[in-house]
């Protein structure tokens, strides 16, 4: 189920990454798009995925341990420590190995660290191209704009909803933050919060999401279309 999870999370992240991507190729360079749909990088996209949640299968099963083994490592470590809760059925350990797992944590941190500016980064390039460029180029539609803005508020919420709280727990792991328990499960419940935040992120920031929506709270008739379609006779 951990593996599921971050399996998860990292779908999220690298979905963010594709959006913004998609929506600032079709938005100032329309050029590069055929580049961008065709079936290589399709096949691209699927095989890095495929190959991604093989190898992230493989290392959990090739680290993962039994409850018993588990309690075993913990009371070589850490002689009568942890005692009192190995009648917890969620107990997990993870062992220092002589400081090299502490070593690990460091570099995931600074590769989370260095993904999460990349982000902050795409979004101030957005901005400046939304509200500098755009404006006075006169090249952004108001339905184009809204889906930008709504795709630059998708990354900045991946960072604080997704990123902050992984940074703090891989950060307070590699560097012994002392006393972090409480402040770590605090964070990670935002991670829970993500989905439901992009998603009010989205009908908000989408004009003709939100005009749908305004008009279902406001019990006005809202607006249907049609499609018509004209059958050959024979």
């Amino acid at each position: 189920m951990t593996c599921v999870c971050f399996c998860l999370v990292s779908n999220v992240i690298i979905s963010v990454v594709l959006s913004l991507t998609n929506r600032f190729i079709l938005t100032f360079h329309q050029e590069y798009r055929k580049y961008l749909e065709n079936k290589y990088t399709f096949g691209g996209l699927f095989t890095f995925l495929v190959f991604f949640y093989i190898t992230f299968s493989i290392l959990f099963y090739a680290s993962g341990t039994t409850s018993t083994e588990i309690r075993q490592k913990a009371q070589l470590e850490r002689p009568g420590a942890l005692d009192q809760f190995f009648s917890e059925a969620s107990f997990v350990y993870l062992m220092d190995l002589n400081g090299t797992t502490r070593q690990v944590w460091e570099i995931f941190f600074f590769c989370f660290l260095a993904q999460a500016v990349l982000l902050l980064l795409s979004v101030t390039w957005f901005v400046y191209n939304v509200f500098l460029v755009g404006k006075k180029t006169k090249i952004i539609s108001k339905t184009s704009k809204s889906l930008v803005i709504s795709s630059v508020f998708q990354a900045f919420i991946c960072v604080v909803f997704l990123f902050s709280p992984v940074l703090w727990v891989v950060g307070s792991g590699a560097f012994n933050v002392q006393n972090s328990a409480n402040v770590s499960n605090a964070l990670v419940t935002l991670i829970s919060l993500h989905g439901t935040i992009d998603m009010l992120t989205t009908l908000y920031f989408v004009v003709p999401y939100r005009k749908f929506c305004k008009g279902l709270l406001s019990h006005k008739r809202v607006k249907t279309f049609t499609i018509k379609i004209r059958h050959p006779t024979v």
